[in-house]
């Protein structure tokens, strides 16, 4: 469980490199494990854990944008494939990329 699915850089430069860590929570009774992670493109990186979470610990997953080669609103997907309840969790981040 995802305490948010999104997250807005605002407005940053042609060529910034920045992440952000969305935490999660396993609210169910067993470990749930990623196992496979679908970015949006290779403008984008993704931090997550590789052991299993087990029930009532907290983690972060981080998504990692760089911005060389973009300009404008710019909207990336991180999609996250897990073995819990949900199986794919959905994450964004969107930006206004200026010069």
């Amino acid at each position: 469980m995802f305490e948010e699915l999104s997250y807005s850089f605002g407005t940053l430069k042609h060529g910034d490199v920045v992440g952000y860590r969305f935490k999660c929570y396993n609210s169910g009774k067993g470990p749930v494990s990623i196992h496979k992670v679908d970015k949006a493109c290779g403008c984008t990186d993704v931090v997550y854990p590789k052991k299993p979470i087990l029930p009532a610990d907290t983690c972060y997953v981080e998504v990692v944008f760089d911005t060389n080669g973009w300009h404008g609103r710019q909207v990336k997907r991180v999609a996250l494939m897990a073995n819990d309840s949900v199986k794919v969790h959905e994450l964004l981040i969107w930006a206004e990329i200026v010069e």
